[in-house]
């Protein structure tokens, strides 16, 4: 898969060894802190299984390899397929892939509902009266901990909101470089829409 660095696969050998015992668990975990959804949390955080599945490093590198593997696979509306036969590619083995497909499957559509709100402008609509009344934003750069690869610029933006009873919130989210383009192109659409 071309979104995700060709160092991912070898990333990924690390839930090799996890115990075929817990690995469900661990996996269950992992679909369950990405979904926020109760019933994949298999009774508790992470945390409760890292003896189980071979300590705190191991832990931590399959979590986060699983991760980064899931999110890219459902940000690109990826099929079951594709992320089948990326996991034999590594290569895992069949019950670790079995595993792993069958919470893709589950829990895709309400991964793909919880993507769809990332990087988008906040829910500004609690009421039809409510007006932006300010707007600031700094960049930033995410600096790759592995010292290879490009640092990621990543825009903090912050609205000011007055309800229809005179109450100003400030709402916060961050975006890429290409959410920044989306948000300015609205505000200059917005702009032209009141001069013209």
């Amino acid at each position: 898969m071309d979104i995700l660095p060709t160092s991912n696969q070898s990333s990924l050998r690390v839930l090799s060894s996890i115990p075929e015992s817990t690995f469900p668990k661990f996996v269950k975990c992992v679909f369950g802190m990405l979904t926020r959804e109760e019933k994949y949390m298999g009774g508790g955080p992470i945390e409760g299984i890292e003896g189980d599945c071979g300590g705190k490093e191991i832990t931590a590198k399959a979590h986060s390899a699983l991760t980064s593997t899931i999110i890219a696979f459902v940000r690109t509306s990826s099929t079951s397929e594709s992320f089948t036969q990326y996991l034999e590619d590594v290569p895992l083995p069949p019950p670790q892939i079995a595993s792993v497909v069958s919470f893709y499957s589950q829990c895709y559509a309400p991964l793909r509902s919880l993507l769809s709100h990332t990087g988008t402008l906040p829910n500004l609509s609690n009421s039809s009266k409510d007006t932006m009344v300010g707007f600031d934003w700094r960049l930033d750069y995410r600096v790759r901990s592995s010292g290879t690869g490009e640092n990621v610029p990543v825009f903090l933006c912050r609205f000011r909101v007055v309800d229809n009873g005179g109450n100003e919130r400030v709402e916060e989210m961050e975006v890429g470089l290409s959410g920044m383009k989306d948000i300015l192109y609205k505000v200059k659409q917005a702009n032209k829409a009141l001069q013209g």
